[in-house]
């Protein structure tokens, strides 16, 4: 892992939680916005590979739309924090998994 990649790692590490409940303001008209064209940007039964996943929020709003869905992230807070998303994934469609997105070994 480049010296990079283990800086990002140990800085979301220690973000994640506060990142999952703070940093990102769920009731602005931004954000919601943004979450809306995800829905209406992917198709129906579409498989995602989400690269940089954080928590898993994108998971949550694709859950009951797409096949199935990978979210990748170099960080293993932010992974911890979106696998315990998964309680909700009654298909068990969700996969969430620390990795390198410049190296995600997905042939």
């Amino acid at each position: 892992m480049s010296r990079n990649n283990q800086y990002s790692q140990r800085f979301w590490d220690k973000k994640a939680y506060r990142y999952e409940k703070r940093a990102l303001n769920k009731n602005s008209p931004s954000y919601i916005s943004c979450l809306e064209f995800m829905k209406e940007a992917v198709e129906a039964n579409a498989q995602v590979i989400d690269l940089g996943c954080g928590t898993g929020i994108m998971g949550e709003v694709l859950m009951d739309k797409v096949s199935s869905y990978l979210g990748i992230d170099i960080s293993s807070g932010m992974i911890s924090l979106a696998k315990g998303k998964k309680i909700k994934d009654n298909d068990n469609k969700m996969t969430f998994r620390k990795g390198d997105m410049h190296n995600t070994s997905l042939n």
